[in-house]
């Protein structure tokens, strides 16, 4: 629920990194599923709160927790979150490239999930385009590597954007 969803990111916030100080792992990773749960959740005022320490993150920390989530992720979706489309669009592009060279399979498609979501509310010339080419990749990259829970969220999202839908 809502409410039990709310009482686990108020009981994380503890744990998330604080800008200026030594940076842990564990308070990296949690502060990447925070931001992500967040955004999913669609409270992007609190996510976008969330910008400084993912900056902190990105410039001083490692690239990922596990394989799965990138900080560049986390800090596109911060950013964009906060309506800093080119700072967001930046993180992306370097999580896309981050994904694809080492390769860390799961995040590849969540790197392109979380873009085409942020060209889709920057709604600028051409994004509309852009975001489905990615939500495509994403839900190949998805059904590829077996993430059914992600597949179905980038499909679902598709089929709002098509015509039809």
């Amino acid at each position: 629920s809502d409410a039990e969803a709310g009482t686990a990111l108020s009981d994380a916030r503890r744990y998330l990194p604080e800008v200026g100080k030594p940076l842990y792992v564990g308070s990296c990773g949690c502060l990447a599923l925070v931001v992500e749960g967040l955004a999913i959740l669609g409270r992007l005022a609190e996510a976008a709160a969330l910008s400084a320490q993912a900056e902190y993150v990105v410039a001083n920390g490692p690239w990922c927790f596990y394989s799965q989530h990138l900080f560049r992720t986390s800090a596109g979706i911060a950013a964009a979150a906060n309506g800093d489309w080119e700072r967001a669009e930046k993180h992306y592009r370097i999580a896309i490239d981050q994904a694809d060279s080492a390769p860390y399979r799961t995040a590849q498609p969540l790197a392109r999930y979380w873009y085409a979501e942020m060209l889709l509310a920057r709604c600028a010339e051409g994004d509309r385009e852009r975001a489905l080419k990615l939500l495509r990749e994403a839900l190949h990259l998805c059904e590829a590597c077996g993430m059914p829970w992600h597949a179905q969220r980038s499909e679902r999202r598709l089929s709002a954007l098509s015509p039809a839908g």
